[in-house]
């Protein structure tokens, strides 16, 4: 017979049968099969068993908790969560020790929910699985945030969204482009040019036209004092401009850049040192009171009535650690160790005072905060613009090396039994205000301390809360709200048209993701008018009349979707190749309004039927980067392109945006509805480029 008939299921014949053949063990024992049977079932059960203990508290000692554990809620990255993945979500106490590995019990806590509130101080209750390794291990069945007012009473705050740097109150591109937020500077240098001699302008400086702008926006306004007059920079400073100027000693860049260099407070070998304090404290006051809208001493803009802003700042990234005079140079190293790794540098003193630069900032920032207070209490101080250019000395010499935590363990140390206010006072401040850049994606700790392992802003603030929550205020773990002054991806003139597209298509990512960090405004840097890298409009070539990048298209588009609106949740749940944030309305009479975060299922159905979405594909594997040396680590390792993703909406209509305008309406069972069925709910294609979709039920 053919062997292949053999092989295609036909049986030999009787007399073809070898004749030492016989019948299988298992037929002539049958007893044995059934106890293989038993044995495979008994198998069976004790893995099923194994995985209840491991994953339920039925079966084992556990028993709920009657308090409350508060702490910092983070998630772990996926190479340090176990293959459960039971040890990704933990409680970190105020030195950074795990307090508790967190699993959601998936009915009253989601893993949604622990997503929603990482970077916060949270309070949480649930079953205690009493079994090794420690921490204790706690199945979340009760969670709430402990971070702020707001969030305790789960309010959604309403995404302020603007242009920091330089927008040009009387250019027509600021209003068209929308802001909800500003910012703009006071140069001291401009306002006293020589000591106790002040031109504040009478409403004409630009400074003063963008207060009048944020004022017939009904907007806030946040001012940076900064660059210092020549006569109030330090004999000894002074000596040193000349190893602190830029390279493009342009007119223009120099007006900005110099001479900005610290000033010095109680340098013995400067015997007007004091003078020099006092005069500076003397005109910050003198600003407080000229904007804080009081009646006193006010001033008046176009319409006649007073010029007000609700925060000041001292200097713009502070902690710029270069030796030349770029920004201010309050984070100076040594200068034996120019050069040399980051690992071990040694502190700079530019000033010759015997004190470390950002002791002196730390200093400077007590008085400019109690200056400002003593005139109006109402206003805020802001803590300086923190650029985050430091993020290698952490990576190689820990949090403690940091500028920030240098200066507020300073601040902490110093003045908490001298200052007889330091309680309500430290940390010397009301809101963080922080810098980020796309650029600088891939610098350690941003990825870290991301929870999703990507990098990126959330992980700079993830970062930043982190080292706050290493202090105490009368006895609380020290928080304070946040507003990202500027954001960008800076546009590389040599990359040619696509790369503007990138900008665009970042430029919804980035402040996707900063308003999920919980910052209270955010903006764009710039509109174009200040550094050309990073404007929305081309200027250099036709100043009078620039053209439009995709980014500004992409920037006002993304406005008016959010005005009015609020960051809800991360949709990261359901879909391993997708990253998208919700936004709902909130009440246009306030700031913020009562709809809770967590499920939309629990939301009215007006919030629900009005909800916007920014979402977009990710890599199969997450984006990570790698550090080079003592280099800035923006070096991605190559990955797989985003892959395409369906992605099914409960609703009967629903309108998509992208950001170069292209939209469209889809109806359920309609073209564009991919699953074509009408069954109330409408499937559409996700790209790496984000998409807004709107549910229009």
């Amino acid at each position: 017979m053919d062997p292949s008939q053999t092989n295609q299921g036909v049986i030999p014949a009787p007399n073809n049968k070898p004749e030492n053949s016989s019948p299988s063990l298992l037929r002539r024992n049958p007893l044995i099969t059934r106890f293989i049977g038993i044995f495979a079932g008994l198998i069976v059960i004790i893995v099923l068993g194994i995985f209840i203990y491991q994953n339920y508290p039925f079966g084992q000692a556990a028993k709920a908790s009657k308090e409350f554990y508060t702490g910092y809620l983070v998630k772990a990255s996926q190479a340090k969560c176990d293959k459960n993945n039971q040890r990704c979500f933990r409680l970190l106490d105020s030195t950074g020790k795990v307090i508790l590995f967190i699993s959601p019990d998936g009915i009253k806590v989601r893993k949604s929910a622990l997503m929603a509130m990482l970077g916060q101080l949270v309070r949480i209750k649930g079953i205690k699985i009493d079994k090794p390794p420690e921490p204790l291990r706690v199945i979340a069945t009760q969670m709430e945030s402990s971070s702020g007012e707001a969030s305790k009473q789960g309010l959604i705050r309403k995404a302020l969204m603007g242009l920091g740097g330089y927008s040009p109150a009387d250019s027509p591109y600021t209003r068209e482009a929308g802001t909800n937020s500003k910012s703009t500077s006071l140069y001291w240098r401009n306002i006293e040019p020589t000591m106790g001699t002040f031109n504040w302008g009478g409403g004409t400086t630009g400074a003063e036209r963008e207060i009048q702008l944020c004022n017939d926006l009904n907007i806030p306004c946040n001012i940076m004092i900064g660059v210092a007059p020549a006569w109030a920079v330090t004999k000894s400073s002074q000596s040193l401009l000349a190893n602190y100027q830029p390279k493009d000693k342009t007119p223009s860049n120099a007006d900005w850049y110099c001479p900005e260099a610290p000033i010095n407070m109680n340098n013995p070998s400067d015997a007007n040192d004091n003078v020099v304090k006092q005069h500076f404290v003397d005109f910050v006051k003198k600003a407080a009171e000229r904007y804080d809208g009081d009646g006193i001493d006010d001033a008046k803009g176009s319409n006649g009535r007073p010029l007000t802003v609700q925060s000041f700042l001292m200097y713009n990234e502070m902690d710029y650690y270069e030796r030349n005079c770029g920004q201010a140079p309050w984070n100076t190293k040594h200068p034996e160790d120019d050069g040399k790794p980051f690992e071990g540098r040694r502190d700079g003193d530019l000033n010759k005072n015997g004190k470390p630069d950002w002791q002196d900032y730390a200093d400077l920032q007590k008085d400019f905060y109690y200056a400002v207070k003593e005139v109006n209490p109402n206003l805020k101080v802001n803590f300086g613009t923190y650029g985050n250019f430091e993020i290698l000395d952490q990576h190689y010499n820990g949090d403690e090396k940091t500028f920030l935590y240098k200066v507020l363990a300073h601040l902490q140390r110093t003045y908490s039994s001298s200052d007889a206010k330091f309680a309500q006072s430290f940390p010397y401040f009301d809101v963080m205000n922080a810098h980020y850049y796309e650029v600088y994606h891939c610098n350690t700790p941003f990825q870290e301390h991301d929870e999703y392992s990507v990098g990126g802003v959330r992980g700079e603030i993830s970062w930043m809360k982190n080292i706050f929550a290493k202090f105490s205020k009368e006895g609380k773990l020290l928080e304070r709200p946040f507003v990202l002054s500027e954001i960008s991806d800076p546009y590389p003139f040599s990359a040619g048209s696509h790369q503007e597209e990138v900008m665009a298509i970042n430029l919804w990512k980035i402040f996707a993701q900063s308003f999920s960090t919980g910052a209270e405004e955010v903006r764009w840097y710039d509109l174009g008018f200040g550094d050309p890298q990073f404007g929305l409009l081309e200027v250099k070539k036709k100043p009078d009349l620039p053209r439009k990048r995709p980014a500004f298209g992409a920037y006002q588009r993304l406005f008016n979707n959010l005005n009015g609106y609020g960051f809800h949740s991360i949709d990261f749940s359901n879909y391993d190749n997708l990253e998208g944030y919700l936004f709902v309305p909130v009440s246009a009479s306030s700031t913020s309004n009562k709809i809770k975060t967590g499920n939309l299922a629990n939301q009215p159905s007006s919030i629900i039927n009005n909800s916007k979405e920014i979402l977009w594909s990710i890599p199969t594997r997450p984006d990570f980067c790698s550090l080079k040396g003592s280099n800035w680590g923006n070096v991605r390792e190559p990955v797989p392109a985003p892959p395409t993703i369906q992605k099914r909406f409960v609703a009967t209509s629903i309108h998509t945006e992208d950001p170069f305008g292209k939209s469209q309406d889809i109806t359920d069972g309609k073209t564009g509805d991919l699953d074509a069925r009408r069954d109330g709910k409408i499937t559409i294609n996700i790209s790496s480029a984000p998409l807004i979709v709107t549910v229009k039920n």
